[in-house]
């Protein structure tokens, strides 16, 4: 990857952050029952009920809702901290604020006068039900229509109630009164200039970020009440990893245990990415678009957001241009087992049509002519060649003449200018090099 790409998606990166993680909400309240809190949080969640059936919600104009589109999540968030689009706002319902009244509280009397008066009465689990089935608030007012009514049972209430009683504010891992520690992961075996540029990248952005704090702080008692945040420095740590992916996880646990984080951002490796994804669900610790080729997508996984789907989005990518070809004969696609180009090579695989003649082949140790020369041969409507510089740069590869082209990665390539030819055609993860431009 050029060194530009890899700093304008460093970029990306801090700015998500810039933006804010949401924060998993804490789950501290240890004298209810993990199986209670599990079903709460299934039909909070997943929009699972205790009974395996969908949980179901009439909207506005008799629309049902069902499953996880009708999960409390979809509105008021992982977190239940709830949130605002203009005028629409979806309050909290984190216990911490469901059981008590909700007043207004601010730094200095100017932001209090802009708040007003206490919005609403307390909550109990009654007023719980009331609001969940009837749509009526603790205050003996009309939800807006927005909010579905729910048939729930007693049972089902229950466990939704202890669920929510177990979501409230906390003081989050690497956060202090002045100070957000963040980290970033470097994978063992990353060039050195790749490394350099992401970490210059990062370093310039949090200086950036922490030159601006003292100002905050001063406006911190002014304007409105948009302003009334808390300002606190960001404080990056490098996490490198060394030796098999094995060991990396007890390498992570260890970096955190010394000094816990707020959220990963960006980090960098050219291996799966699973080993980091795992410990990031598992510490419910935000990963911000790691820079990797071999994401781990997993359904229902929440707490690493990638680019995009890397290596693999190219063989899918190009799986729907042979498509678009429409035609019919043979295609030979060529990797390294357990290597990235195997995993675009199954990509590839998935994606292409149904019928459509396709023969895997593993590379041999070390190929020689003959065995481009027979490959070519056997491949009228084109070869895929999901390898990298080591396998392509001396070999016979491309010396031989095939009627159909030859299509290579430019990923695996890395810095691809100079390898399309009259035969040889690329995909690409983004745009093609004179479209971005």
């Amino acid at each position: 990857m050029r060194t530009r790409d890899l700093a304008l998606r460093l970029l990306v990166a801090v700015g998500v952050l810039a933006m804010g993680c949401a924060l998993p909400a804490a789950q501290g309240v240890h004298d209810i029952a993990d199986s209670e809190r599990a079903a709460g949080q299934a039909i909070y969640r997943e929009g699972i009920l205790p009974s395996g059936e969908a949980l179901v919600g009439a909207a506005p104009a008799g629309v049902l809702r069902s499953g996880r589109d009708a999960a409390c999540l979809a509105c008021h968030r992982r977190s239940g901290f709830g949130t605002a689009e203009g005028s629409f706002v979806v309050r909290p319902i984190i216990g911490a604020d469901l059981y008590q009244t909700r007043t207004a509280t601010a730094a200095n009397p100017r932001i209090a006068h802009q708040l007003g008066k206490p919005l609403r009465p307390v909550y109990d689990d009654a007023a719980v039900a009331r609001a969940v089935r009837d749509g009526i608030d603790a205050g003996g007012r009309p939800l807006r229509d927005v909010m579905p009514r729910y048939a729930l049972s007693d049972s089902d209430m229950r466990v939704l109630t202890v669920y929510l009683q177990t979501l409230f504010p906390r003081d989050a891992p690497g956060v202090s009164a002045t100070e957000i520690h963040l980290a970033t992961v470097i994978q063992p075996d990353v060039p050195a200039a790749r490394r350099r540029v992401m970490l210059d990248v990062l370093a310039a952005f949090v200086h950036d970020k922490n030159a601006g704090v003292r100002s905050e702080e001063a406006r911190r008692t002014a304007g409105t009440m948009r302003m009334f945040r808390a300002y606190r420095k960001w404080v990056l740590h490098v996490w490198d990893l060394s030796g098999p992916s094995a060991g990396w996880t007890t390498q992570l646990e260890d970096h955190y245990r010394r000094q816990p984080v707020f959220a990963l951002v960006a980090g960098i490796g050219a291996a799966d990415w699973q080993p980091i994804h795992a410990f990031s669900e598992r510490f419910e610790l935000p990963c911000v678009l790691p820079l990797t080729d071999l994401p781990a997508v997993h359904e229902g996984d929440f707490y690493t957001l990638y680019f995009s789907r890397g290596i693999s989005l190219e063989g899918e990518a190009l799986a729907r241009f042979f498509a678009a070809q429409g035609g019919s004969g043979r295609i030979v696609q060529v990797y390294r087992p357990g290597t990235a180009g195997a995993v675009a090579a199954a990509a590839f695989r998935g994606a292409l049509a149904a019928g459509r003649p396709l023969e895997d082949q593993p590379l041999p140790a070390a190929p020689d002519a003959a065995f481009w020369r027979e490959l070519a041969a056997r491949a009228p409507e084109g070869r895929v060649l999901w390898l990298g510089k080591k396998d392509l740069v001396g070999s016979a590869a491309l010396d031989a003449d095939p009627s159909a082209p030859t299509y290579l990665s430019a990923t695996l390539l890395e810095t691809p200018a100079g390898w399309a030819g009259l035969h040889t055609m690329m995909t690409y993860p983004w745009v093609v090099p004179a479209a971005r431009e």
